[in-house]
């Protein structure tokens, strides 16, 4: 059997596609697998509530012989083992599956074997069929088959049948009543029919199978059958689900996180903790025992308490509480969500007494009789709401006075609503968001959406373009958040006679608008761009897709020159600098190129780049000898001298990292920067959300901190090692919360919104006289 690597996802993918399989060898680390096995004999020989599977069905116990029971299995071990969920969406695993789905995968049955199932051949197309699932999208269908143990000739190991995903067949319940036998023969029939032979796979731990939904495969027998040597392996099925999917069973949950989302039960009321939540909170439900809340329609003031609560837009749950008899002694709040007991809150917030006016005047006259004097009091809690966002985007949130059965807050909190106006607040002007495409003889396509009210036109340098097309969406993703009456536009623009030498810049904008960035968007297309393009030099397509999430050489090119043109205006605009020639540029995260060819084509700048990634620094080195290029470590500080550089350049970087590593980042550029030197950077923004769409969670936390860095991203899977496989973010900040944080090294020049691609804000700095030490980097055992 062929083998990939995790850097090899676009082969791997298209070899999946033709062939119904891919084999990656160690893709998931043997500790886990470890970690995951010890709990699972832990769950066989203390939990009563598994789910044993079999030829006669499903049935839940104790201990069951899986030595002698035919296809002895154990179904859905993730609602017992927290190991589970990180094996399912182990960073490798998590990354070829958004590759395949282009969205992140959910988990929707787990299989763990002890042994060979020595089941006959079968597709899973119509047998994968999980009751708490219900529907879902079955031609997205994918099983990865994970090696705990070695998998070879004498345990029965798998069995696939090459391209055999391509072949109609009839199904085992409607065409054949359930008879299995016949079943299994029609599938032999039709491969041998196709001239499709059986391949064996074996296997080490760590090495995962993956497999459509449609491929036909089995388990080979056991050659000892007397001694029953075990083959212990987990498959895992996955499908592309909505990202808000929930389970119709209400003893079904489904956890999520950054890289995919996991259906399991809840015995008991309990949710098992993965140990990747240290490094992904992603739980979307409440831990805790459960107990009935009081409907809000019974929800009463209590005579003796006085309370006043409020939800702010962010989703922050906050008030005063006091004692209408012990004003002075905090009181104690318990909150639930849902009806779900979720937090105990001591009130000892400071308050001023002018603060009491919020209890109306009745009960603030009263409790400044009692308390007389005194001008500060211990009554006050903040709370924000958690990760807990249910499909239908509506919480109910209960305050009562702990220990007592009073109500002192009951509200719906709409977090889907929220949102919507935080980001739809955002679209004070239409969003452009633009793609390149191909370069032919003397023309140029650019596609993109346009986003705003009314229809869009095209200019090029100021003159109306006849060859632009653009067509309305349905139910496009990016108008979940946008304001009502705003409309999303697919467009193709068709650029002609680029010979001549010029440069051209596009601008999308509401039909009627006068020219500007400002009222739309704009694209940068370079002089003599055929002629340009055909020297360049251009890495594998696997290289491209890292660096700028596309596999064409064309958008590499003409996507490189966009940033490139935007840096120098950027630059010009907003702290009044050209590039000249000698001018020191570090391109901090420089990948394999895109941005700092451009830089070295058409400026005579000195180019420095750093990156994480060694492939790409050693394609840099073999195919771009005027820069100097080096590998940069996960954590500052670098080899590189201090003081070296008038501009540094992190594009898509910081939307990467995060916060704690932005900071200590931040130290080292100060300190790799001249005096009055520059940094020019990338973030993503709230109005890159209506681009990109990200969970109403992260909205409500980037609007009340002004930064979500909680999801973790995959591009970088096969780079970092393991235990920092969460070191990659898909990472969204505020202007604001830039010019507070990184005051202490960087002065806030300018701001320019959607300037890269329409998904990211370009922010130019300045680099202040003194700085404080970097900070010292500190990482839990």
């Amino acid at each position: 059997m062929r083998q990939f690597s995790i850097g090899e996802l676009g082969s791997a993918l298209a070899y999946f596609e033709s062939e119904g399989y891919v084999v990656f060898r160690g893709l998931v680390p043997r500790d886990l697998l470890a970690r995951f096995w010890d709990e699972v004999e832990r769950a066989r020989r203390d939990e009563g509530e598994l789910l044993f599977g079999g030829a006669e069905g499903v049935k839940p116990g104790r201990e069951t012989d899986l030595t002698r029971a035919p296809l002895p299995r154990i179904v859905d071990i993730q609602s017992f083992s927290g190991a589970a969920h990180d094996v399912a969406l182990a960073p490798g695993i998590a990354a070829y599956l958004r590759k395949l789905y282009g969205t992140a995968p959910t988990c929707i049955q787990t299989l763990t074997y002890v042994h060979s199932s020595q089941q006959a051949e079968h597709s899973d197309l119509h047998l994968v069929s999980p009751p708490y699932v219900g529907e879902y999208d079955r031609a997205s269908l994918a099983a990865a088959w994970i090696a705990i143990e070695p998998a070879t000739s004498e345990n029965g190991p798998l069995i696939v049948y090459p391209r055999s995903h391509r072949i109609p067949k009839k199904r085992l319940a409607e065409d054949f009543a359930g008879d299995y036998a016949a079943y299994v023969a029609h599938l032999r029939t039709l491969c041998a029919r196709h001239g499709i032979e059986g391949e064996v796979f074996l296997a080490e731990p760590g090495d995962v199978l993956f497999w459509h939904g449609d491929l036909i495969h089995a388990g080979s027998s056991i050659a000892d059958a007397e001694r029953m040597p075990t083959r212990a392996s987990l498959v895992c099925h996955y499908a592309r689900l909505p990202e808000n999917a929930s389970s119709g069973d209400p003893g079904w949950r489904v956890a999520r996180y950054a890289d995919g989302a996991i259906f399991h039960r809840a015995p008991g009321g309990r949710v098992p903790k993965p140990a990747a939540l240290a490094r992904a909170p992603r739980y979307r439900f409440p831990l805790g025992s459960r107990r009935p809340a009081r409907p809000l329609a019974e929800a009463v003031r209590p005579a003796r308490t006085e309370a006043a609560i409020g939800l702010s837009p962010e989703g922050r749950l906050e008030g005063i509480v006091l004692d209408g008899e012990e004003p002075l002694k905090p009181v104690r709040v318990d909150i639930a969500i849902d009806g779900t007991p979720f937090r105990s809150e001591l009130c000892v917030g400071l308050v001023d007494r002018s603060a009491l006016e919020a209890l109306g005047p009745h009960a603030a006259g009263r409790i400044r009789a009692a308390i007389g004097e005194t001008r500060v009091l211990a009554a006050a809690f903040s709370f924000d709401i958690p990760d807990y966002v249910p499909r239908n985007g509506v919480l109910s949130i209960l305050v009562r006075r702990c220990g007592t059965e009073e109500v002192l807050f009951a509200e719906r909190f709409d977090a889907g609503s929220q949102a919507r106006r935080i980001l739809g607040a955002a679209l004070s002007e239409p969003l452009v968001k633009f793609r390149p495409g191909a370069i032919g003889a003397d023309e140029i396509t650019v596609y993109g959406q346009y986003i705003g009210r009314g229809e869009p036109e095209c200019a090029v340098d100021g003159a109306s373009l006849a060859a632009f097309h653009a067509e309305a969406v349905d139910g496009a993703p990016e108008l979940a958040y946008a304001p009502e009456g705003t409309a999303c536009r697919q467009f193709t623009a068709r650029l002609e006679d680029f010979a001549t030498g010029r440069v051209a810049r596009l601008a999308v904008r509401p039909r009627g608008a006068p020219d500007g960035a400002a009222a739309g968007g704009a694209f940068h297309v370079p002089p003599d761009a055929e002629a340009v393009f055909a020297r360049w030099a251009v890495p594998g397509a696997d290289a491209i897709d890292r660096v700028a999430r596309t596999r064409e050489p064309s958008d590499y090119f003409l996507g490189g020159y966009q940033s490139f043109r935007v840096l120098v205006d950027v630059l010009a605009g907003a702290a009044g600098r050209a590039i000249e020639p000698g001018t020191a540029i570090l391109d901090f995260g420089c990948g394999v190129g895109r941005l700092a060819q451009h830089l070295l084509y058409w400026t005579d700048a000195r180019v420095t780049g750093l990156d994480i990634d060694p492939s790409a620094i050693a394609w840099m080195e073999a195919h771009m000898p005027r820069g100097v290029w080096r590998r940069a470590p996960l954590d500052p500080p670098t080899e590189l001298s201090a003081e070296s550089f008038d501009v540094a350049v992190a594009i898509s970087v910081f939307t990467h990292l995060a916060e704690r590593d932005q900071l200590a980042w931040l130290a080292e550029l100060w300190r790799l920067l001249k005096p009055g030197g520059h940094l020019v950077a990338t973030v993503a923004s709230v109005r890159g959300a209506l681009v990109r769409p990200h969970p109403v969670q992260a909205v409500l936390r980037l609007a009340r901190t002004g930064i979500d860095d909680g999801a973790i991203g995959t591009a970088l899977a096969d780079v970092l090692p393991a235990e920092r496989a969460d070191y990659y973010r898909e990472t969204m900040q505020s202007a604001a919360y830039v010019a507070a944080r990184w005051s202490p090294w960087f002065r806030l020049l300018g701001v320019y919104e959607g300037s890269h691609f329409g998904l990211q804000d370009h922010l130019v700095l300045e680099r202040r006289p003194d700085a404080p030490e970097p900070p010292r980097i500190l990482r839990l055992p």
